[in-house]
Formats: structure tokens, C-alpha cells, sequence
């Protein structure tokens, strides 16, 4: 039994908890959903809405990574590799998301422009971002985003600078 903390385990040790071998190997899983609409992004929905685990019907613990609206299609990753899932979630990594999003409404090339430069929502400004609008249909709009912010996109497109 070791009690010093500050122990170093070489790849030689045999090393067990509660009896349990502890080993470097691991059963990572790695999937990618093509998220439907009307589905939580989420392990389990005290509401009893569908959740993408309902989809994905794994006898080992997955998770999302990230999230999607319940209105938003598109592609999901679920692992059960916490360290991938964190060091693509955190802030301080700087992974981009990237969203094509179609509008009710052509958007205006200078509205682009503006959010493109950051917008002011109701819980702060918005990071610069690359947007892109397709020119032979600018309804169609794609998003470059260097954060995840709840709802980000819906809650841009539904601001003051489409109004």
C-alpha cells in the first residue's frame, strides 16, 4: 500500500484500487450522431423528453460533448474520454465550432460585418467570429465560433442585429 501522494507510477508498477487492476489501456469509445431535431442533448431529461441516448444505445457510460438545442440538427460527439471531451470544451483550448445555419431571412452583408466584430447579448458580448454568407443565397450563413455560449448562435440571429 503506498500512502505517499507525490508517488510516481512507472508503466512497470502493478497498481490495483479497492482490488481493482488500474491499467493505461483503456475501452474509448468515440461516436458521431448526426443529431436529429426534437432530442436533448444529455445523459438523461428529468422531463422525460428524448434524449441522444435514446439514439445511441450503448451498454457503457457515453457522454456529449458539448451541446445542442433541442430545435438544432447536426453533428454531436459522444466518448467516454473525458480528457478528449475536456480539451475540447474548454475555453483555454481555443477548438472552434462551426455551424451552418440557415435564416428565415436573407442577411444583411453589414449585419454579417457586426457579427462578425461581436454582439452584445444579454450576458455579455459576443467573441469575434468568422462568418461566412453563401452569395448565391444569403439565407444561408456560416459560423465560426471560438467558444460555446448557451444558445449563442440562436440567441445572435435572434438579436437586434437581424431586427
Amino acid at each position: 500500500m503506498v500512502t505517499d501522494l507525490a508517488r510516481r507510477v512507472l508503466k512497470s508498477d502493478f497498481v490495483t484500487v479497492r482490488g481493482e487492476p488500474v491499467t493505461i489501456y483503456k475501452n474509448l469509445i468515440y461516436i458521431l450522431l448526426n443529431k436529429p431535431k426534437d432530442f436533448i442533448t444529455t445523459v438523461s431529461d428529468e422531463k422525460g423528453r428524448k434524449t441522444v441516448m435514446d439514439i445511441v444505445r450503448k451498454q457503457d457510460r457515453i457522454f456529449p460533448v458539448g451541446r445542442l438545442d433541442r430545435n438544432t440538427t447536426g453533428a454531436l460527439l459522444m466518448t467516454n474520454d473525458g480528457d478528449l471531451a475536456y480539451r475540447l470544451t474548454h475555453p483555454s483550448y481555443e477548438v472552434p465550432r462551426v455551424y451552418n445555419v440557415t435564416l428565415d431571412k436573407r442577411i444583411d452583408l453589414e449585419d454579417a460585418k457586426k457579427i462578425s466584430q461581436g454582439i452584445d447579448l444579454d450576458d455579455g458580448k459576443t467573441s469575434p467570429c468568422e462568418v461566412l454568407v453563401q452569395p448565391s443565397d444569403r439565407s444561408h450563413v456560416t459560423l465560426e465560433l471560438p467558444e460555446g455560449r448557451n444558445r449563442e448562435v440562436r440567441r445572435i440571429f435572434e438579436s437586434w442585429v437581424m431586427k
